[in-house]
Order: structure tokens, then sequence, then C-alpha cells
């Protein structure tokens, strides 16, 4: 990269499960949460250039539309003022949400209005290579500020009817083919046609993975990540979400932990029945969960942070993607990281810390 590029901020929502404590919360919003607070955490705030004016009431306001002015005067004045000059932000789940939900989010996280933003959708790699995109625009001096990452309320993905477009016969009983957009657009391998769970199957019957080395995996993630959540690791990175009250009268409720993490060992993992394949081995305890969440980092060039004063979190040396079979998605990580590191000039025992 011709100018290096420095992460200099980033925070994340806690992670909701599915129908959790963020299902009623859209999803611009939860984007527009981190992106605001990304920048707050570093001690910025964007500049604006004229007085913003509440937009007009939207149709969808009772969908859980956001206050604009109570949004965009939510920075403090003494927070140092930057040109955000770019805003780009994953969003795989996008039905019924509007146009270009990555600038929805960064107009309600009050980022000036003549600041672009764009929405990427590479399915689980979406907001890495927001970043990336991010990265890339700074690397190559078209950008000095740009702030990146993911957003997903998977709880609030609606169903479809692919049908109703031009009408159905009149008829006492209607059959209509009712189509869950959340699988359908996030988790089903178009190719196959298969949730994309038969792939870690897949993988798991190619290459001999036991039930039982998958199960200690999972047992082994929710300990660490209770172990972290006990002693407070993640705190510095989550920024707590407010959660309205469900009845009139009742406190907001603040959520700022992981829902997912739970209790679990080997007896207990045993007992869970395979989900996607009758003899299979992937289970709801040792797969990856649906849930909702956003995450954002704000990205500098090396020479803009000295200026601000700013002391880097990392740098981003370089970045890669590869393709695979799409019946072995899983595998995707293996010629990735190959190529990356030819491009870094490492080797794999050049790294400390893998995730």
């Amino acid at each position: 990269m011709s100018n290096r590029v420095v992460i200099v901020s980033g925070v994340r929502t806690a992670i909701g499960n599915f129908g959790g404590a963020l299902r009623d919360i859209p999803v611009v919003k939860l984007g527009s949460i981190v992106i605001k607070e990304s920048l707050k955490k570093a001690g910025l705030r964007p500049i604006v250039n004229e007085k913003v004016k509440k937009y007009a009431p939207t149709p969808f306001k009772d969908a859980g539309m956001i206050d604009l002015e109570k949004q965009y005067y939510d920075y403090d004045n003494s927070l140092i003022g930057v040109h955000v000059d770019e805003v780009i932000m994953g969003n795989v789940l996008q039905a019924g949400l509007g146009q270009n939900p990555a600038r929805q989010a960064s107009i309600y996280a009050g980022i000036p209005k003549e600041t672009p933003a764009f929405t990427v959708n590479k399915v689980c790699a979406s907001g890495l290579k927001a970043i990336a995109l991010g990265a890339q625009e700074i690397a190559l001096g078209e950008a000095e500020v740009v702030i990146a990452g993911g957003m997903e309320n998977m709880s609030q993905v609606p169903y479809g009817l692919p049908k109703a477009r031009w009408g159905y016969r009149m008829d006492v009983n209607v059959k209509a083919d009712l189509v869950d957009l959340m699988v359908l657009d996030g988790l089903w391998e178009i190719f196959y046609g298969y949730h994309m769970g038969f792939t870690a199957e897949n993988i798991a019957e190619k290459y001999g993975i036991s039930r039982r080395e998958q199960d200690e995996i999972g047992v082994l993630s929710h300990q660490r990540a209770l172990k972290a959540i006990r002693e407070g690791i993640f705190k510095e990175e989550i920024v707590p979400v407010t959660i309205p009250p469900a009845k009139r009268g009742e406190p907001p409720k603040i959520f700022d932990t992981d829902e997912r993490p739970r209790e679990t060992n080997m007896e207990l993992m045993a007992q869970l029945p395979p989900v996607f394949k009758k003899d299979g081995t992937v289970t709801a305890g040792n797969a990856s969960g649906i849930n909702d969440a956003a995450a954002a980092v704000v990205l500098m060039s090396e020479r803009k942070a000295e200026k601000l004063g700013l002391k880097p979190l990392a740098y981003i040396k370089c970045y890669a993607s590869a393709g695979v079979d799409p019946a072995y998605m899983g595998l995707g990580p293996i010629p990735a990281v190959r190529k990356v590191l030819d491009k870094a000039g490492l080797t794999i025992n050049d790294i400390d810390v893998v995730e």
C-alpha cells in the first residue's frame, strides 16, 4: 500500500440471539449506533457543513425508523472535527430495508449528507470486505477517513410472496408460496439448493471430522466467550444499546452482553440432534448462530492519524479473498490465507494469532 492505513477506533454492539434482545431494533439503527460511537471513541465528530433540517416523516415510521434530530446533535463539540470521506457497511439481508442501508445508517449517525456511503453484500465476508474497500480507498489516496463495518438484524427479515406481484386467483383457499427471505438471501446455497449447514456436513464427511471433534470446539468456544465476558474483556469494545420498554411505565433496558454464549459441556452437546442431515454431525450447539449485531471501525491514513494525534490500534498490511466450490464453502479461508501470506511475504509460522 502506498499510503499506510491504520485503524484508530473500533466498536460493536453486543450480539443478540435470533428473536432476542435486539429483535425490535432496526438494523440501520444498529449501524448508526456503531458508526457514531466509533467516531466518538476516537475523540472525533463529523464536521457538518450546515444546520441539519429534520426530515419529513417516512411512511414506514411505525417500522421503527429513527428520530434524526436527536441523532444529529448527539456529538460533543469538544471532540475533534473531521471530514469523513466515505461510509461503507456490509449488510446481507436487505429485504424491506429501503435503498442503500449503509447510507441510511450514515445519515442517522449524523454524518453529513454530502458524505457518500454504500452497502456491501459478500454474505459472511461483507463486513471484512467493507473494511478492505475502505483501506483500498485510503491506500490509493482517494480518502483519508473512512468508517467501515457491518450490520445485520436477522430477527427482522420479512417473509416474501414472490407471486403476489401479479395477483392470486380468487379462491377461498389461496395457495400462496411464502418464502423465508432470511434463509433464501442469507443461508441458502443457491447452486446446490440446500442450507449452508449442509456445506459444513460436506466438509466433515470429506475430511473425516467427527461429531465429537466438532462438539469439543463448540464447547471450547462457549467457554472462552463466557470467560471473556466474566473478565470484562469485551466491555471496552461493546457500545450499549438502549432497548425501549415493552410496556408503558417500565424503564428501558440496556443491552451490553452477548446473548449466545451459554454454559455447556460435552454431555449436553451430545444430547443435541443433528439439524441438517439425519445422520449428520452439525447441531445447534456446534454450529454458528443466527444473530443480530453491528460493528464499525474508523480507518485513516497514517499521516492523518499523526496530524490528529491519534495512536493507531493496528495497521492494515494487506488482505485477500478467494473462491472455492460452494458445496465446501467453509474451505474458503484456506486459499485466502495462502494468498494473503504470499502478498505479505510471510509464512504461517510468522503469525502469532489466527482468528
